[in-house]
């Protein structure tokens, strides 16, 4: 009996050892996956039976080259799934179509069979921290008279001209025209307005702030691999090698103008202090931000010219 509790002791031990170190030797990457909350659809509203595009996008701000699996889910079903690949520094937008289903549904999306690809055509497996987006809590209502108003805010679900609480009263079915309505040639006028689904400001916010954070993220990606770059310059031209001594007057024969690497000092002299002002602006983001909100300005700024001042 004891060398039965210390046999099945000895495999659960073995068994948890081994499950910590799958999990220790796969690497965990921040910067690639969806944007929380980062689902939309083709139209909206919709309604039970139609035809629903399902979108959303990825992101990789990470130095690797990627590629996996995104599957949409609505309901806890599998509603699309399929292939994609992304590399360094870009996004993607991806969808699957749905006949929409009625009632409450959760819809959302994963990223299952994450690989990287490495230098020499090598893939690793990876776990990613956003590789799912957030469960998006949509009801598909029912819409019996196709008139663009789902059944629980149309007064009248079958457009019989009786509206439901009539019907109600006199024991008629609601979803189903009635031989005992009313004939009538005009058109139904008691729908209420269409109501738009307008996103709280704490999602909007929070959707800002998974959108800044991927840039900050990316930004900061390029900024490593600027710093590597002047780096390796530096070495090409010595340590103590100054980045502002320029010999420009001279021929390319001259011993001032000597040659790095087979390489011309004067020109790695440029590229290093342009790599300088590009690790400047990006550690210090506003620059970055403020010539993007200077660009938009402009392009705006063209547009509104052509379209409300074209005959001026």
């Amino acid at each position: 009996m004891k060398n039965k509790a210390k046999t099945i002791t000895f495999l659960v031990f073995a068994l948890f050892f081994a499950c910590f170190s799958v999990q220790a030797q796969t690497k965990m990457l921040k910067n690639i996956g969806f944007v929380q909350e980062n689902i939309w659809y083709s139209k909206d509203p919709f309604f039970e039976g139609d035809k629903i595009r399902i979108y959303t996008a990825v992101l990789n701000a990470s130095q690797y080259d990627f590629k996996g699996t995104l599957e949409f889910f609505a309901g806890g079903k599998s509603v699309g799934k399929s292939n994609f690949s992304l590399v360094s520094g870009a996004f993607q937008v991806l969808w699957a179509d749905w006949i929409a289903e009625g009632g409450s549904k959760k819809v959302y999306a994963s990223i299952t069979e994450a690989k990287i690809s490495l230098p020499g055509g090598a893939e690793e497996s990876v776990v990613l921290e956003n590789a799912k987006t957030g469960e998006i809590e949509t009801f598909v209502d029912k819409d019996t008279d196709k008139d663009g108003i789902g059944n629980q805010l149309d007064k009248d679900d079958d457009n019989d001209n009786l509206s439901d609480s009539e019907e109600a009263q006199k024991g008629t079915n609601p979803l189903v025209v009635n031989s005992v309505s009313v004939p009538t040639t005009t058109q139904k006028t008691n729908k209420e307005p269409e109501k738009q689904s307008i996103p709280e400001p704490t999602e909007v916010a929070e959707s800002a702030k998974g959108a800044v954070a991927a840039i900050n993220n990316f930004l900061d990606e390029q900024k490593e691999k600027a710093e590597i770059k002047k780096e390796e310059i530096q070495k090409k031209l010595g340590e103590n090698e100054s980045l502002f001594e320029f010999d420009f007057g001279n021929s390319p024969d001259d011993e001032s103008k000597e040659e790095a690497g087979g390489e011309n000092k004067d020109l790695l002299r440029l590229y290093a202090l342009a790599l300088s002002a590009l690790v400047f602006s990006l550690e210090y983001k506003v620059i970055i931000y403020l010539f993007g909100i200077y660009i938009g300005y402009r392009i705006l700024k063209f547009f509104i010219k052509k379209v409300f001042f074209k005959n001026n």
